[in-house]
């Protein structure tokens, strides 16, 4: 079965590796999860997410993709802006 490819030549199973970090939001928990700095254990991810069953990867797909759409930049900053109209001590 031919994997799926974006324009950049990437697959869809790639694309949804994300970086671990303290800074990663806990949203993207669906992500396949890796150090970008540990380049064994990033092949590693690669690989367990090109030979994922492919029920598995369109559950973890639709997850990201719902968590995005929902928690775009728009929300971010509203959010964001939110938060200084009721920040302690913000300058007048």
């Amino acid at each position: 079965m031919p994997r799926s490819t974006s324009p950049a030549g990437t697959t869809r199973a790639a694309r949804s590796c994300c970086r671990s970090s303290p800074a990663r939001p806990a949203s993207l928990d669906r992500a396949f999860l890796c150090n970008p700095h540990d380049i064994d254990g990033l092949k590693t991810t690669i690989r367990a997410a090109l030979d994922a069953d492919p029920r598995e990867k369109r559950r973890r797909m639709r997850a990201l993709r719902r968590r995005v759409r929902e928690h775009d930049v728009q929300r971010w900053a509203d959010d964001f802006l939110a938060a200084l109209v009721v920040a302690p001590g913000r300058p007048a």
